[in-house]
């Protein structure tokens, strides 16, 4: 095999690997069935449909960066209310005055 070949497969077996595994939002849903109900799965698997639509929505609408857990600082500046919410981040007092 030449070295493409060997990491073309390589990465297809990554990839089949981590795509089977299953993720915390799995977790998440199996365990609210296990412990609770099947209506709490239910909605726990309802929240979760629509946390991913409107974290796709946010990055359609190029506010991705923005709600980045844990942001507390947009991209250098480029959205021109990057100095109004630096300012509410770093004193959030002066956002009630």
């Amino acid at each position: 095999m030449d070295s493409v070949s060997l990491s073309l497969a390589a990465f297809t077996a990554a990839a089949t690997v981590l795509t089977i595994t299953p993720g915390l939002d799995t977790a998440l849903v199996l365990r609210t069935a296990f412990v609770g109900n099947a209506r709490g799965a239910a909605f726990a698997g309802l929240g979760i449909a629509v946390g991913c639509f409107c974290w796709a929505s946010l990055v359609a609408l190029g506010l991705g960066e923005c709600a980045k857990p844990g942001a507390t600082r947009l991209n250098s500046g480029a959205l021109p209310f990057a100095p109004i919410e630096d300012a509410i981040v770093q004193n959030p007092a002066s956002a009630a005055d």
